[in-house]
């Protein structure tokens, strides 16, 4: 996600001579306002059934249909998912006085993929944290385990599910988990977090919208971290296949990070749609009136699709053609720097959003920006989130750095791979920002930088533009030690070890020292804090991609 424009960033960082004081950047940006309302309680015990018309989870093992989601040369990335993690998850989209409500039963279907045996399965219910309660509330019950009814327990303030076991689930064995689940959209409300969930502006904007299976990792077991920070991402989760069937009214139009491959009509006039991803980190769909695609094009296999409004906020022609050209070449740079885009389609939208915000597949920029014709670097850094998140995730909540920084010095990337010198103006400030940084006397007044492999928690709110900031020009400085070529090299070597993996800052350490053939811990050891500890998941040898 990016915070905001480069133009933004640049006047903050040579204005005052020094990064470090960045003190003054949130001035720049008007955050969302939100309405305060009583925290939400989910309870298993209240009754929420789908309505009928929502159709049930597609039940079965193939998984053929999921590499339509894919390009044609990487349609078996699917397979070793099939068993790892699958959803299937039928809801229905309703509307009432007070807002939109969502209500769908889930099948998830999930390998044990660590060396360890696990006694119960959990789930984050991310509708319930202190960043997206303003928006929504999620209630989950019915809950089964390989088709026997259970109960699960609610804890971390109704945002962590966790589904016992009755026997210990193995090494390489599989269960399946069936609930149902509710979620309430209040009309007029966005989530403090980034707007990623919410309706507002006649637009149904639903990430976090279903239960979500969560991390085991391979030191600390699941994932349960409270999430309080309305900065940043606030979700952490693996690659799985979704297979998804909506039922909405016939006037929305339906945008999804899937591939459509059915389409139905109902007998009361509302329509169920059908779509598949290959592996992703997460389904997200955005829906409204508001849309229609403008704009569609065919780039290295890849189909970009734009959408954007239609209505007394349409942009014009020319204004869609720019964020689909910036999208293009994008895509097509970053696919030949660091790793092939792995992926049918690629779904930009116009979104009421103060900035940008990417999911695997699609991604949602600012409404004023595109109108105003400022959007192309947040386009170019929110393409850049689908190698660093998509393709290789990380725990955005705990370890943010790894993908903001990387998806902030793509910008610099793009703009070389679209200028007939090879020249970016954004490289050349991020390499002024690392000088600064580095030297022996700092500007007086100025206060160090904070590490940057913290927390997104553990940063107060101007400090959180250290991520994106410092840590590109830390990669500007790799450039000066290693060269720009070697920092390609080794981005390309990260994206291909880790693709549709977790990676951790000890991880990317290793893949520049190999290249590089450098003893890198110093400068790590200076600039991240400790990394010592960062966990992710650890898979036995029969699970490796």
């Amino acid at each position: 996600m990016k915070l905001t424009q480069k133009l933004f960033l640049k006047g903050i960082a040579f204005a005052m001579g020094c990064l470090l004081a960045i003190a003054l950047l949130p001035n720049l940006i008007s955050a969302p306002q939100a309405t305060a309302h009583p925290p939400a309680i989910a309870s298993l015990a209240q009754t929420s059934s789908p309505a009928s018309s929502a159709g049930s989870p597609i039940d079965g093992d193939d998984v053929s249909l999921h590499a339509l989601g894919m390009q044609l040369l990487f349609a078996d990335d699917i397979d070793p998912f099939g068993d790892r993690l699958r959803y299937q998850i039928a809801a229905e989209l309703t509307f009432d006085a007070e807002g939109a409500v969502i209500q769908g039963q889930q099948h998830v279907y999930y390998t044990n993929p660590s060396p360890d045996p696990l006694d119960r399965i959990v789930f984050r219910l991310y509708a319930n944290t202190p960043p997206l309660r303003n928006a929504g509330a999620m209630v989950v019950n019915h809950l089964q385990v390989n088709d026997r009814p259970t109960a699960g327990g609610l804890s971390v303030e109704d945002t962590v599910l966790s589904v016992p076991l009755v026997q210990p689930l193995a090494p390489g064995e599989a269960v399946g988990v069936q609930l149902d689940f509710s979620l309430r959209l209040r009309q007029g409300e966005i989530s403090d977090a980034f707007e990623r969930l919410g309706f507002i502006d006649r637009v149904i904007s639903a990430s976090s919208w279903y239960p979500a299976l969560s991390v085991y990792e391979s030191q600390r077991g699941w994932w349960v971290t409270p999430i309080t920070a309305g900065q940043g991402d606030l979700t952490y989760g693996e690659m799985a296949l979704y297979d998804v069937s909506l039922t909405l009214p016939a006037d929305l139009t339906l945008i999804t990070n899937g591939v459509l491959v059915a389409q139905t009509v109902l007998p009361n006039g509302r329509i169920r749609y059908r779509d598949v991803t290959g592996p992703v980190r997460s389904h997200v769909f955005m829906a409204s009136t508001r849309y229609a695609m403008t704009e569609m094009r065919e780039i290295d296999g890849v189909r970009v699709q734009i959408w954007s409004y239609q209505d007394d906020e349409a942009l014009t022609p020319e204004q869609d053609q720019a964020v689909l050209q910036t999208t293009t070449d994008a895509l097509s740079a970053f696919s030949e720097q660091f790793t092939p885009y792995p992926y049918r389609e690629f779904d930009v939208v116009q979104h009421p959003t103060n900035t940008g915000l990417e999911f695997s597949g699609l991604t949602i920029i600012t409404a004023a920006g595109w109108r105003q014709g400022t959007v192309e670097t947040i386009v170019a850094h929110e393409v850049g989130h689908q190698w660093f998140y998509g393709l290789v995730g990380n725990n955005q909540v705990e370890h943010p750095w790894l993908d903001e920084a990387l998806a902030t010095y793509s910008e610099a990337v793009y703009e070389r791979a679209t200028d007939a010198q090879q020249r970016s103006e954004w490289a050349e400030d991020l390499q002024s920002i690392w000088e600064r940084l580095n030297r022996p006397t700092r500007c007086e007044g100025c206060s160090p930088a904070p590490p940057l492999n913290l927390p997104v928690a553990d940063y107060a709110d101007e400090e959180y533009y250290t991520v994106y900031l410092v840590g590109a020009a830390f990669y500007m400085g790799l450039e000066q030690q290693l060269g720009q070529a070697a920092v390609y090299q080794a981005l390309q070597a990260y994206c291909q070890r880790f693709r549709y993996e977790v990676a951790t800052t000890a991880d990317i350490k290793a893949i520049f020292e190999t290249v590089a053939d450098q003893d890198l811990t110093p400068l790590f050891n200076k600039w991240m804090g400790d990394y010592s500890r960062d966990d992710r998941p650890e898979r036995i040898d029969a699970m490796d991609l």
